[in-house]
């Protein structure tokens, strides 16, 4: 629990596939759950092995996605690290 300004929220504690791209989408819930986290931002754009990126197809992603939904993690994010603008 974190209080701002008077507000209390819940966070799940989560960490970046940056520290961690020879990970498969398997590794990485292995991972979260021996390293007691409950949620992931995936990075996508940099040729990770997780098997997501913006041209996956659908029914991959449906199979990554359903790895995390059976573990009860939480896919807090997808992020690009590429720079879009000046």
């Amino acid at each position: 629990m974190a209080t701002i300004a008077g507000n209390t929220f819940s966070f799940k504690p989560c960490f970046s596939t940056g520290v961690c791209p020879e990970w498969t989408a398997a590794a990485i819930v292995d991972g979260l759950g021996t390293y007691g986290f409950e949620g992931v931002e995936i990075c996508i754009g940099q040729g990770h092995l997780h098997g997501v990126d913006v041209d996956t197809p659908k029914e991959a992603l449906q199979e990554v996605r359903k790895q995390f939904d059976e573990a009860n993690l939480a896919v807090a994010v997808l992020g690009n690290r590429e720079q879009i603008a000046d």
